[in-house]
């Protein structure tokens, strides 16, 4: 199983990116992300054995604070991947992280070294991509996070908070 830890939007906020992004001029070949797939990954956690799903379940349970996030910023990254990121991201966002780091690390899974830079993946092979004039402006209430499993598409598979 392919699996990742995400933050899941509820429908409100859900329906406000997907507006949002069907507002961007995207050029031919754009791959969107579809509406019900948006999320927020927190960690990646990669190939695990399916008997191990039970012990993964509980053993990344951690302290959950719900929080608020602002998106609307919007950013392109090289490979051709059109974003929406947090206008600056909560503290309590970043203990989250940590804490979700050290429930891998004791379930002896690896935690990838790269900086934390929260986003929401809109497209891929969308160089070029143009973004709406106007600024999204959403306030995404944060109640919980879920483990995510990645095949042909996404689907949570267990949700915390």
């Amino acid at each position: 199983m392919r699996l990742f830890l995400a933050l899941w939007p509820d429908a409100c906020t859900r329906r406000a990116v997907a507006d949002w992004q069907m507002q961007w001029l995207w050029p031919s070949g754009a791959r969107l992300v579809p509406p019900d797939q948006l999320h927020l990954t927190m960690h990646f956690i990669g190939q695990v054995d399916a008997q191990q799903l039970p012990l993964l379940k509980q053993g990344l349970a951690v302290a959950f604070e719900p929080f608020e996030l602002e998106l609307g910023h919007a950013e392109q990254w090289s490979g051709g991947l059109a974003l929406l990121s947090p206008q600056q991201p909560p503290e309590v966002m970043h203990a989250l992280h940590a804490r979700m780091a050290d429930a891998l690390r004791a379930l002896d899974l690896e935690v990838e070294t790269r900086p934390f830079r929260p986003h929401l993946t809109l497209a891929r092979r969308a160089v070029g991509a143009t973004p709406p004039a106007e600024r999204l402006q959403c306030r995404w209430p944060i109640k919980g996070y879920a483990l995510v499993q990645s095949l042909q598409g996404y689907r949570p598979l267990q949700q915390y908070g």
